[in-house]
């Protein structure tokens, strides 16, 4: 009998990411998927890193090892990611952790 993961919808993880956010700088703000992460959300190297880590513990995925996460500038580009590993639970590559740089691309 296969087991079917639940799928992870667009709301989902923006509520998540809402909430996230909230906590880790303190602003109260409705987050939409054109907000760059640089330059509307004011995320930096470090701050990245704690929203990455977080997002991983909500939704069991592993951003930290994902190339793809390294390079999103766009808040719709992250939770793109995010629904993606769920939806296939594939491994991502295994080696050593990198810091995400957040791509100041617009």
């Amino acid at each position: 009998m296969t087991t079917h993961a639940v799928p992870v919808t667009e709301a989902d993880v923006m509520s998540a990411l809402d909430a996230i956010y909230l906590e880790i700088k303190r602003v109260r703000r409705e987050l939409r998927p054109e907000d760059h992460l640089v330059q509307d959300l004011d995320i930096d190297s470090l701050t990245a890193l704690e929203l990455l880590i977080a997002l991983e513990a909500r939704f069991s995925v592993n951003l930290l090892n994902d190339p793809r996460a390294s390079t999103v500038a766009t808040v719709a580009e992250l939770v793109d990611v995010i629904r993606r590993q769920v939806a296939s639970r594939e491994p991502v590559e295994q080696g050593t952790s990198k810091i995400p740089t957040i791509s100041r691309h617009a």
